[in-house]
């Protein structure tokens, strides 16, 4: 199962190809759409060229319905002009089927729909243009974030790993001294209650019999006790906000537990005490003085 960083990382991984393909799949339609709306101007220069030298296209009428039908679905683009780009083209329409191409009043329908489709192409260039900078932008930004994700979980793994026992999956001596070091002076301030237990185990070198012994302690533990592995076969766990009296029912549960092992251990109970300063506490835990 995926922790927080591991989950916030594949999310953002995820977020990260969805903007790109979206924004490939944007760029790419813009792109063919653009393409189109050149080719029709250059069918509309190319009336415009008929109306200069007077002339009658034999294809006039099939390149007519293709720009109607095109106008029809570029209605709502970037058109600037009075009128709608379909209403434009309507009007140049009805003009050449009433009074013919060479028509004077249809060559200024015809030049006043190609200026406007002419800079309907440019504000799509640019549109297209700035879509491109914000998916590049919005790419970066997403791998900038996971970039600062991955080195913030990989910095947790290798901080862990400094602090974790590699064979137990306890925490290690130099935790130990750190952690009661906050927890004493913790307790010197606030008066709450701190317990620890020294267990010492004979398990012949069988790194099996080790790990099942570290396995039973985090699976009987609160999950706000900490276990730590002080030496070879020497364990301290400690029980902020707990007095001396309440570990011996988590005992309990250890010892039922480690008698399937089975398991030679034994142990010592200790409740700080606040004249004590954390390496004398210790030292008093181990050694039962």
């Amino acid at each position: 199962m995926l922790n927080l960083k591991e989950y916030k990382i594949t999310v953002t991984l995820y977020a990260g190809i969805v903007v790109m393909l979206f924004a490939f799949y944007f760029v790419l339609s813009q792109s063919t759409k653009l393409e189109d709306d050149i080719k029709s101007l250059n069918k509309l220069y190319t009336l415009r060229g008929n109306v200069v030298f007077k002339k009658e296209s034999e294809t006039l009428n099939r390149v007519l319905e293709d720009l109607s039908q095109w106008a029809k679905n570029n209605n709502n683009s970037f058109f600037i002009a009075q009128e709608s780009l379909e209403n434009e083209f309507t009007k140049f329409r009805m003009c050449v089927k009433t009074n013919g191409l060479n028509n004077h009043q249809c060559s200024k329908n015809l030049d006043s729909l190609i200026f406007g489709v002419s800079r309907m192409i440019v504000q799509e260039e640019k549109y297209l243009i700035n879509v491109v900078y914000i998916g590049f932008a919005s790419g970066l930004g997403v791998l900038i974030v996971l970039i600062f994700l991955v080195r913030a979980y990989m910095y947790q793994v290798l901080q862990k790993k400094a602090l974790m026992d590699l064979t137990t999956k306890l925490y290690t001596r130099d935790y130990l001294f750190v952690t009661m070091k906050e927890l004493c002076a913790r307790y010197k301030r606030t008066g709450e209650n701190l317990s620890a237990m020294f267990i010492e185990i004979k398990y012949d070198k069988n790194s099996e019999k080790l790990e099942k012994f570290a396995q039973v302690l985090l699976e009987t533990i609160r999950e706000s006790d900490i276990p730590c592995r002080y030496n070879d076969g020497e364990f301290i766990i400690i029980f902020p906000n707990t007095q001396e009296k309440d570990i011996k029912n988590v005992l309990q549960r250890i010892e039922e537990t480690l008698n399937t092992i089975p398991i030679k251990y034994n142990y010592k109970i200790l409740e700080y005490n606040k004249k004590d300063n954390y390496e004398l506490f210790i030292d008093k835990l181990i050694k039962g003085r």
